[in-house]
């Protein structure tokens, strides 16, 4: 078998989610002495067996990405997960659902964000104490300084588009998928292991989950109606999430004027930019809450013991019921006073202590890239004279079909790369010059010049 390499491989599915973080990572990986390989995970995953072997780090763990671990760890690569979907959960049974039992099997070191999720891939998966890293999450590296000024001018650039907005961010997938309808849905969340259809349990928890996006979207809409009438010089702009079809939200925003439907851009730049974020049980209530942002948590009551307790947002954030509670406790944020907002905050964030490590010490992304190149020099892929080049000439980057969707979330340019690589790793401090190549669609080899 080839020798293992000073090679850090970083798949990215959706660039408006994953990239700013991962080149943080990228940034600090190249400046320990390894090469970087980073972006578009179709093309990166795909030709796995043509390229040096290196660490390749997946953003989840569940059935799928399990899948692909296995078939990269045959090869000779190791590999390594940390769990964009735990962010947002605040449940120890609801994050193992996400987790693969067997993953232990092919994946050599877990990331956790924080100690409940390090004790949950522990119990899921049975995988050593020795390969469980608790280091934080790098998405919330940037909601810091000095990365939060990142999204400063872009956020004064909204506001001069937009004047006082108020950001609803919504979380209804299983509703309002991109996926197609409730049984496509159904299908997705069967395929990467998250429910069984051969058990009752599982399906009506996923019922639940249904009826539980189904009272979001009525709670949303009407936020968005009584928002639009009590406050008609403000703008109301809906965000829906990724997986999330924007035209349900276009059709129905169009009968309110002082209301658009926006998705792209950074989000933490509109959140940062917003008077105020009302949302549904989403990540950006936590992010919100990180950047000092009034935010509120709008929930259906009806599903309060069910599923309340399985989102982090409730921890994060002041919450409420109805759209007449949002309303009232806007009412005083738009003229400035955030106090009913503010009350509690400090101990809203002593909460999510035991949920993301490092909210307040050593960055996350520089422990990732020390566990990562401590990983490879272990097996053999210590910083050295080695310089990247595929394996396998012939079946180097053989052709990659993919989606629209796909497209709509990593299509990147080397400049657009370049600036964005610039921008971040500026901000880091990492000065030393380095050499970008493009290696493929929406795919970048970076190495010490």
């Amino acid at each position: 078998m080839p020798a293992m390499t000073p090679t850090l491989y970083l798949p990215i599915e959706d660039a408006t989610r994953e990239l700013d973080s991962k080149l943080l990572i990228a940034g600090a990986a190249v400046a320990r002495g390894l090469s970087v390989v980073i972006g578009q995970q179709w093309l990166l995953v795909n030709n796995h067996e043509a390229v040096p072997l290196g660490l390749m780090l997946f953003k989840g763990m569940n059935a799928r990405q399990a899948n692909a671990m296995q078939h990269i760890a045959a090869t000779g690569h190791l590999t390594a997960a940390s769990d964009e979907e735990a962010m947002g959960l605040a449940d120890t049974a609801y994050i193992q659902r996400d987790i693969n039992p067997d993953i232990a099997g092919y994946c050599d070191m877990f990331l956790a964000q924080g100690p409940l999720h390090a004790k949950a891939i522990a119990g899921k998966t049975g995988a050593a104490p020795e390969a469980i890293r608790t280091v934080g999450n790098a998405r919330i590296d940037l909601l810091r300084a000095p990365f939060v000024g990142l999204f400063e001018q872009e956020a004064a650039t909204l506001q001069a588009e937009h004047g006082n907005y108020i950001l609803l961010n919504t979380n209804i997938g299983a509703v309002n998928s991109a996926f197609g309808g409730v049984e496509q849905y159904r299908d997705v969340v069967i395929r990467i292991g998250w429910m069984d259809p051969e058990k009752p349990e599982d399906l009506a928890l996923f019922q639940t989950i249904v009826e539980y996006d189904e009272a979001n979207m009525r709670l949303s809409r009407d936020a968005v109606a009584k928002l639009s009438a009590a406050f008609p010089n403000t703008r109301i702009i809906v965000r829906p999430h990724g997986s999330e079809r924007l035209d349900t939200w276009e059709q129905y925003c169009a009968d309110f004027p002082n209301a658009r439907v926006i998705r792209r851009g950074r989000h933490a730049s509109w959140i940062l930019g917003a008077k105020a974020v009302v949302h549904t049980c989403c990540t950006t209530g936590l992010e919100a809450e990180i950047l000092g942002r009034a935010a509120i948590n709008l929930r259906p009551d009806d599903h309060q013991r069910s599923l309340h307790r399985v989102y982090i947002a409730n921890i994060a954030n002041v919450c409420a019921t109805g759209a007449d509670a949002v309303v009232d406790l806007l009412a005083p944020v738009l003229d400035g006073d955030t106090s009913e907002i503010d009350r509690g905050r400090d101990n809203r964030m002593t909460a999510l202590e035991a949920h993301i490590s490092g909210l307040g010490d050593a960055f996350a992304y520089e422990r990732i890239a020390d566990a990562a190149a401590n990983l490879l020099a272990a097996r053999g892929g210590g910083p050295g004279s080695f310089r990247w080049q595929p394996t396998d000439r012939e079946n180097y980057l053989g052709s990659v079909r993919r989606t629209d969707y796909q497209r709509e979330k990593i299509s990147l340019s080397q400049p657009q790369f370049e600036r964005a690589w610039a921008e971040l790793n500026g901000l880091a401090g990492l000065s030393s010059p380095v050499r970008v190549e493009q290696i493929g669609d929406s795919l970048f080899l970076v190495e010490a010049a």
